[in-house]
């Protein structure tokens, strides 16, 4: 996951998103630590309608990065 974060920030990506399935409990908890929130996106999961998957993102700049 550092890889892939340090790779985006050298191509000048603002955030990285990603989708969690409703009962993965164990990857929702490792996303929250490495900074990832839920942004309220939900879609079904297209292998399990009994299923949700929920968005996450998390932001790679600052407001004061933004503003540069």
């Amino acid at each position: 996951m550092d890889a892939v974060e340090r790779w985006a920030r050298g191509d000048g990506a603002g955030e990285l998103r990603l989708m969690v399935t409703s009962n993965n409990s164990v990857a929702t908890a490792f996303y929250q630590r490495l900074g990832y929130i839920f942004t309220g996106n939900t879609e079904p999961y297209p292998n399990d309608p009994a299923l949700v998957e929920y968005e996450m993102v998390k932001y790679l700049r600052t407001l004061q990065d933004a503003g540069r």
